[in-house]
């Protein structure tokens, strides 16, 4: 089953104009564990935030919603450069948003 799911995963990142994808699943699965397995095997580098613990990046997007305004304040928190082809944006326990 994992293989499966990673190999929708690489069918997902080799899309040519790709949306962001959302992974839906009961809790303690392993979606977290395959995503971050995913983006060390697929990508360069990741932006890991879990909105359990980073309510930072929660203000963020409350204030605006746009990706560009997002991706500058990711950045800006992270400290490195995103680039759409080599960086994974991750945003874990999302749902946490939802919750305020």
């Amino acid at each position: 089953m994992q293989r499966k799911a990673m190999n929708d995963l690489i069918s997902w990142k080799n899309k040519k104009n790709r949306k962001p994808l959302l992974l839906y699943g009961a809790r303690q699965v392993g979606k977290t564990y395959l995503v971050k397995k995913f983006a060390e095997e697929q990508f360069k580098d990741i932006i890991y935030v879990n909105f359990e613990t980073n309510n930072i990046v929660d203000k963020i997007i409350n204030e605006n919603i746009s990706p560009k305004y997002i991706i500058n304040n990711l950045e800006i928190i992270f400290n490195k450069k995103i680039d759409k082809d080599t960086t994974l944006i991750f945003f874990d326990e999302i749902q946490k948003i939802l919750e305020h």
